[in-house]
C-alpha cells in the first residue's frame, strides 16, 4: 500500500519496495510450505484507494506471472465508490481498475460487492472472478446490505468471509447466519421500495391510455398479477438455510479455487470437518423447589411455661420437643430439596455451556436440527475439528 491516502506508519515506501516485501513474504512461505499444501501466498491489494496504478500494475504482473490468487475489496460503501472515482478518473468503475492492472481474473476474491452497478456485475462474471460476501462486517459498519441474489442469479460464485476485525464476529458459521437475516431485511427494503412503485401505479392517470379503458375486472386482475409477481420476487430475494451452507462450504472452496479438494464430502477431496453435537433431548424433570407444608408458626422460638402441674409441665416438654424434631425434619427436607434443584441446575448451566445453546425435543427431522445448529449453535457444539484428515482440535466424539 503505498497510496498518499494511508497513514505514514501504514505506508509502502515505494512501489518497488512493496514489490520487493511481496517476493520475500512468497518466499518465506515456500520456506514453510514448499508445495502449497495448506498454505498458499494470496496477493492483497488492501483494495483500489490503498494503491497507487504502478504498484496495482506490479501485483498484476506478479500474478500473471505465479498464478497466486488476489484477495482485495470493492465497492463496501458508497463513499469508497467516489473515492475510487476521483483516484483513478480514466476508469469506467471500480471493477474496470482491477481489469485495466490485470487484478480481476478467475483467480481473484473480491470482498463486501454491496454496490455494484450491472455493467460491473457483467464485467465480473466475465473474468470468472468471485465474491466473498461479509454479512457481519457490512451490517456492523452499516456498509449496505449485499444482493447476494443478484449475483448468484447473474453466474458468479460467491462465499462467506468475515472481514476479520470489521466486525463482532470471525465465526463463519455466525457469517451464514447473518447472511440469511441479510437477504431476510434487503427483501423487506426492496418489498416497500415495490410496494410504493406498484402504489403510485395504481393512482388514476391524468390521461387516458389503454390500460384506463380496461374493464374494472381486467384492471383489477392485472393488478392482482403484478402484486403476486412482486411476492414472487421478494420472496426469491431471501437465502435459506441451506443456501447460506452452501455459501459456507462449497462457495468458500469455490473462491478459493479449491472445489476439487475441498467443501464437500466426495471422495478424493480432503476430509476438512467438524464433528458437530447438539446434545441431548430436552425432557428433564425439575427438581421441586416448593417449601414443606406445615405452617410456619411451628418453627423455632421456645413456647413459654405457664404455672401448671408436673403433669402438665411434662407434657407440654414433650409437645415442645416434638415440635422441635418436626421443624429440624422439615427443614432438613427444605435444605435437601433445594440442594436437589441447586445441583439440577448447576447440571443444566453445565450442559448448555458444553452443549451451546440448541434445544431438541426429539421430534425434529435433519433439516430442523441443521436449522436450529445455524440459527442458535456455536463453537460450543463443535466437538472436534479435522484439516486434511488430521484431528487439530477436540476428539471427544463419544457421549
Amino acid at each position: 500500500m503505498d497510496s498518499h491516502i494511508n497513514p505514514e506508519y501504514y505506508r509502502d515506501p515505494s512501489p518497488q519496495e512493496a514489490h520487493d516485501a511481496n517476493l520475500a513474504t512468497i518466499a518465506h512461505i515456500k520456506e514453510i510450505d514448499p508445495s502449497h499444501a495448506l498454505i498458499t501466498p494470496i496477493l492483497t491489494p488492501r483494495f483500489a484507494p490503498s494503491c497507487t496504478s504502478p504498484l496495482l500494475a506490479h501485483l498484476g504482473a506478479l500474478h500473471s506471472e505465479s498464478t497466486y490468487p488476489i484477495q482485495t475489496h470493492i465497492s463496501e460503501n458508497p463513499s469508497e465508490v467516489s473515492l475510487v472515482k476521483s483516484l483513478f478518473p480514466d476508469s469506467n468503475d471500480y471493477a474496470s481498475v482491477y481489469d485495466a492492472h490485470g487484478l480481476l481474473t478467475s483467480h481473484t476474491i473480491l470482498a463486501h460487492a454491496i454496490h455494484l452497478t450491472d455493467s460491473e456485475i457483467s464485467l465480473i462474471k466475465s473474468r470468472g472472478a468471485k465474491i466473498s460476501h461479509c454479512p457481519v462486517s457490512n451490517t456492523s459498519l452499516s456498509s449496505g446490505l449485499c444482493p447476494v441474489r443478484k449475483l448468484l442469479d447473474s453466474g458468479i460464485e460467491v462465499g462467506l468471509g468475515t472481514d476479520v476485525s470489521g466486525g463482532w464476529s470471525p465465526s463463519i458459521l455466525v457469517a451464514a447466519r447473518e447472511a440469511g437475516t441479510v437477504s431476510r431485511i434487503l427483501a423487506a427494503v426492496e418489498g416497500e421500495a415495490l410496494a410504493k412503485r406498484l402504489e403510485n401505479e395504481a393512482t388514476p392517470s391524468t390521461t387516458f391510455t389503454s390500460t384506463d379503458l380496461a374493464s374494472p375486472g381486467e384492471e383489477d386482475e392485472d393488478r392482482k398479477n403484478k402484486n403476486n409477481s412482486a411476492a414472487t420476487s421478494i420472496n426469491h430475494v431471501k437465502l435459506s438455510v441451506e443456501e447460506t451452507l452452501h455459501l459456507a462450504t462449497r462457495g468458500g472452496a469455490a473462491c478459493l479455487g479449491l472445489s476439487h479438494k475441498l467443501g464437500s464430502f466426495e471422495p478424493g477431496k480432503d476430509f476438512d470437518a467438524q464433528y458437530i453435537d447438539l446434545g441431548e433431548i430436552v425432557g428433564a424433570s425439575e427438581a421441586s423447589g416448593g417449601e414443606a407444608s406445615g405452617s410456619n408458626e411451628s418453627r423455632g422460638g421456645e413456647a413459654p411455661l405457664t404455672e401448671t402441674s408436673p403433669d402438665q409441665q411434662h407434657q407440654q416438654l414433650q409437645t415442645q420437643t416434638q415440635t422441635q424434631e418436626d421443624s429440624e425434619t422439615r427443614d432438613s427436607e427444605q435444605a435437601e430439596a433445594e440442594a436437589k434443584q441447586e445441583h439440577h441446575l448447576t447440571h443444566l448451566a453445565t450442559q448448555l455451556h458444553e452443549k451451546g445453546g440448541v434445544d431438541l425435543w426429539g421430534t425434529e427431522t435433519w433439516e430442523e436440527k441443521l436449522a436450529k445448529w445455524v440459527f442458535t449453535g456455536d463453537e460450543r457444539n463443535t466437538r472436534a475439528v479435522w484439516v486434511a484428515g488430521r484431528l487439530v482440535w477436540g476428539g471427544m466424539v463419544g457421549g
